[in-house]
């Protein structure tokens, strides 16, 4: 399972789940943070709408097996709090190294959309902050806090 920035994980190029947050912040705190994750568990191909058959999976398709969702929530969970208490002792670089390491999109040629402007680079790097650092065709190093960014290219292989 990889990572494509900044939260989708896929299996084999396909979307596996997406995550959504939501933050409520003033300049020196941060009132609530809200994530939402959406995880395909036990769909079959044919239970997936046609125009996404393609790009879509889930764990079943990917294990061959079906899955308990309450143990599944269970797993998440327990993992989810274990990351936090890593970043609560080491801070974000420790979440970054990972998040670099596991990341599909980096060194990928990617179209990204924003409100602003469309446009095609390379994705180079994710910096200290989260944002995706990308590489315009005239050179210049675009720094991405939010926006649609799709790979152009073929998926590097995952991890099973």
């Amino acid at each position: 399972v990889m990572i494509k920035w900044p939260n989708d994980l896929l299996y084999r190029g396909k979307k596996l789940c997406g995550i959504l947050t939501e933050l409520g912040a003033e300049i020196e705190e941060i009132n609530y943070l809200v994530v939402g994750i959406g995880l395909n568990v036990n769909q079959q191909a044919k239970d997936f709408p046609p125009e996404i058959r393609k790009t879509a999976t889930s764990l079943a398709l990917a294990s061959g097996r079906s899955w308990q969702r309450v143990e599944l929530l269970r797993a998440i969970l327990e993992e989810y709090e274990k990351q936090y208490q890593i970043y609560l002792q080491k801070g974000f670089a420790q979440t970054l190294l990972l998040w670099r390491e596991l990341n599909v999109t980096l060194g990928q040629e990617v179209t990204v959309s924003t409100r602003e402007e469309s446009f095609v680079g390379i994705a180079e790097d994710i910096n200290e902050a989260g944002c995706l650092l990308i590489r315009k065709a005239s050179g210049e190093l675009e720094t991405l806090i939010a926006g649609d960014v799709s790979l152009r290219g073929s998926f590097p292989k995952d991890r099973d």
